[in-house]
């Protein structure tokens, strides 16, 4: 019997933002606005929540505004507003690494 290998993903982190106020929790959902500290964000892409050092929860880039103004992409150090599908969790202060598995 062959031995069945189960496909490897890669994580590759393009960006982290730092989260700069909360505008509205729901179920599922986080609407919160950030600056981006290092690389870019690019929707859609996965989103880890840091506090501190510890990994709070995953999630979805869902939506991602510049400028009050739906974009694709955004680099440091701009501002930027972002709509996750996760727990909702996020608190300012928080760190969100952006990454994108292959």
């Amino acid at each position: 019997l062959e031995k069945i290998i189960a496909p490897t993903r890669v994580r590759e982190l393009i960006g982290k933002l730092t989260v700069l106020a909360v505008f509205k929790t729901v179920p599922k959902s986080v609407i919160c606005g950030g600056r981006i500290i290092e690389g870019k964000v690019k929707n859609p892409c996965k989103v880890k929540v840091l506090r501190g050092d510890t990994v709070v929860t995953y999630g979805d880039l869902v939506n991602l505004q510049s400028g009050r103004q739906n974009v694709t992409e955004a680099v440091a150090p701009s501002e930027v507003g972002l709509e996750i599908k996760c727990e909702s969790v996020i608190q300012a202060g928080d760190t969100l690494e952006f990454f994108v598995e292959k």
